[in-house]
């Protein structure tokens, strides 16, 4: 995981609650929208250019595994690897909709028109992207993906991978049951149910640290649900930055009420503006550390190859003396050899 100069993590992905919120905003933002081309950036994400009801101009920024919002940043667009895939299937249709799967880090884009298609977009771990017929058969995918618990190959039926259900939605027996199979509280929340971890930071009272009984969990579940639902309801988008370095080391849909004195927060109208600032100040340092892992992998690669040449060098000293030798006996004996 990357770090900042003071040890910080830095927040490179979506929790289950930040695709929630995000998601409420882009129905209001996208769909009833067309979309006008499809591209890919330097970040390697797929950019959905869309044209909006009013005319205006969106661009969706679509990386599996990390994070889905309207971008600004629209330099350096190109149409490289599977994007003419997408594109031949997605130019010129309407975005009809876009839903979360149960409260899980996926999101799916609905299209209709000519066709009806729908988009997957896994923000887990490993997670694809998958573009669907309205049957669910796979037409194109960002990659073809072969696990323990499912495969996702072109032409074949699009297999979801394992969700966990939405914990707002269980009883109290069932959160009792996930969580008494895990050691601490604070597992069992993020491990068992799928609890975001910035909400079991935020919600968790320091007296509340080890499973008890089912008071306890009960109270702890209607503080997780009740925190849930008023971010959804009036969420408040933040940056978490270094007061002394002004680096940004996470986003949030809420403020914090707890923070450490070296941190500050910065506001935002909306999480999708939030986001997009948030990485826009982070793609040039992770273009430098790109840059420097490429140049420690070619320097790995020149010295292997100056230790292969050392050693091919060394052999050729030995061929050489021994062909002196050889050239030395045949001078030495070279009358007997010529009466031969």
């Amino acid at each position: 995981m990357m770090t900042c100069s003071r040890g910080y993590p830095i927040k490179r992905v979506f929790s289950s609650l930040d695709v929630a919120v995000v998601i409420h905003e882009l129905k209001d933002l996208i769909v009833g929208s067309l979309v006008d081309n499809v591209y890919s950036d330097s970040t390697g994400s797929l950019v959905l250019k869309l044209k909006g009801v009013s005319g205006e101009d969106h661009y969706l920024l679509i990386k599996p595994s990390e994070r889905l919002h309207i971008t600004r940043n629209i330099s350096r667009l190109e149409c490289v690897g599977r994007v003419p895939l997408f594109r031949r299937y997605l130019n010129g249709l309407k975005i009809t909709g876009i839903e979360q799967l149960e409260f899980e880090r996926i999101a799916v884009l609905t299209f209709g028109g000519r066709e009806s298609y729908r988009l997957y977009v896994e923000l887990i771990p490993r997670g694809i992207l998958v573009l669907t017929d309205s049957e669910g058969k796979v037409l194109v995918t960002n990659k073809e993906f072969k696990g323990k618990d499912r495969e996702v190959v072109i032409g074949r039926k699009y297999v979801l991978p394992p969700m966990f259900r939405d914990f707002r939605k269980l009883g109290i027996d069932e959160w009792f049951e996930k969580l008494s199979s895990y050691k601490s509280l604070i597992q069992g929340l993020t491990r068992g149910l799928g609890v975001p971890p910035e909400v079991v930071n935020e919600v968790l009272s320091d007296r509340i640290t080890n499973l008890v009984d089912k008071d306890v969990i009960s109270e702890v579940r209607g503080r997780v649900i009740a925190f849930v639902d008023e971010v959804l309801k009036k969420p408040e988008p933040v940056v978490i930055a270094s007061k002394n370095t002004h680096e940004y080391l996470a986003f949030l849909t809420f403020k914090p009420s707890r923070l450490g004195n070296d941190l500050e927060v910065l506001t935002f109208n909306s999480f999708n503006e939030a986001v997009d600032n948030y990485f826009l100040q982070l793609i040039p340092k992770d273009f430098i550390a790109d840059e420097l892992k490429a140049l420690d992998d070619e320097l790995v690669k020149t010295e292997k190859l100056i230790n292969d040449l050392k050693k091919e060098l060394e052999g050729l000293r030995v061929r050489l003396n021994e062909l002196r030798r050889l050239h030395d006996l045949v001078a030495v004996n070279y009358d007997v050899l010529d009466s031969i």
